[in-house]
This record gives structure tokens, sequence and C-alpha cells, in this order.
């Protein structure tokens, strides 16, 4: 997966995660570490799940099988569906995580981390790799069609066997996928065309047509 792939599909489930977490408040002290190399920051945020966690930071393992160190200060704020004031000590093992700030090589330092729902996460593992990512322009009986931030558009093809995930309602369907609304297409790509084996759905912001955090969505 490309860069702008990669930041595509974290911009997509921070807005899944975002539905279903309203609430922020401040976490653990900082946690400092100092025997890794310097690397050019790389700005943007990191999915995975949860492996280990300390009083200061937690390690998350990504769809590439990479893990990266996350550490966490007492300006880092935490979002957790149902938690009132939610903190590192509610982040763990096995969760999936969101997290974003300045990254160098395999270690992040977060200025926010989203707890994703138990059920979204085990969807996500699920599904393999996101392979399109944008804005719902039309919709059709079995397809529909998307742009991204970048104006790239893609039909998206759906049949009897593709599953689908939106935050707030026991069972998606196509019907769900509307005009204006933000989703992430799992599945396979040829051209600008992909078929879908799993979309997971955003509603439409109020007012725009674009997705929550539109500054990381790219493709």
């Amino acid at each position: 997966m490309s860069t702008h792939a990669r930041r595509a599909t974290v911009a997509t489930l921070a807005s899944a995660i975002a539905l279903s977490a309203p609430t922020i408040a401040s976490a653990s002290p900082t946690h400092t570490h100092t025997t890794h190399q310097t690397h050019a920051h790389i700005h943007g945020p990191a999915l995975g799940t949860v492996q280990t966690v300390d009083t200061s930071s937690f390690t998350i393992l990504t769809h590439k099988n990479a893990t990266i160190t996350v550490d966490v200060s007492p300006t880092t704020v935490f979002k957790d569906k149902g938690v009132a004031s939610p903190s590192i000590a509610n982040v763990s093992p096995g969760e999936t995580v969101l997290a974003f700030g300045q990254r160098s090589a395999d270690v992040l330092s977060a200025s926010r981390v989203r707890i994703a729902p138990a059920t979204l996460g085990s969807w996500i593992a699920s599904q393999g790799t996101i392979v399109a990512h944008g804005t719902v322009l039309s919709t059709a009986s079995d397809s529909f069609v998307i742009q991204t931030k970048r104006g790239r558009v893609t039909t998206v093809d759906v049949n009897s066997s593709t599953s689908y995930y939106q935050p707030g309602t026991q069972t998606p369907t196509l019907a769900n996928v509307t005009t204006a609304s933000r989703v992430a297409v799992f599945g396979s790509i040829t051209g600008t065309t992909a078929t879908a084996t799993g979309v997971l759905i955003s509603p439409a912001k109020t007012g725009s047509a674009h997705p929550h955090f539109s500054r990381h969505t790219h493709r």
C-alpha cells in the first residue's frame, strides 16, 4: 500500500472511530526514549492492534506486521466510547488503536489516541487491505462511485458477499451507502474499478461532503 493509500485508510478509520468516541481527556505522564536513532519525522496517524502497555507508552502491530511504539504525554488526548475520562489506562492488549502525532521510524509521539470499539477492530481485522477511500458521488443497485480528496473517481462494484460496517447500525447494507457518505473499500482494484469484499461507512458530515480529518485524507 502506498503512503497516500495508507493515509487514506487511517483517515476513514479515524472517522468511524470518532463517531463512537465523543469524550476527550488527558493522558498519563510522558515516557522518554533515548536509544532510538534519528530519522526524518513522519506526520500522520498509525493504526494497529495493541501488543503491550506500560504507564507512558504502548506498542501496536500494524497490518504490515510492523511494531510501533506510541509514546504519550500529559497533553495527549484519548477518546474511548462510553468512558468519561479515558487515558492510557484504558488501552489494553488486543484493542485496535489509532494514534496521531509525530513519528520517527518506529516511534510515534502521540497528540491524540482513539480506541476503536471491539466490533470495529474485529471487523477490520477480517477484511484485509483497503484499496480505495473517498466520498460517495452516486449509487446504483450493485455499485457506487467515490471521489478521493485529490479528485480521483473510482467505481466500486459490490455483490451478495460484500460485508458492510457502519458505527451505530446493527446490520448495514448497500442502502446505507448514500451520496456524500465517506467510505473505505476493502477488496481488489484494477484501474478505476474496485471490487468490494467489505465497505466501512461513515455518514456525511453536516454541511460538507468532505470526510472528517480531511487534512489527513489522500490517495
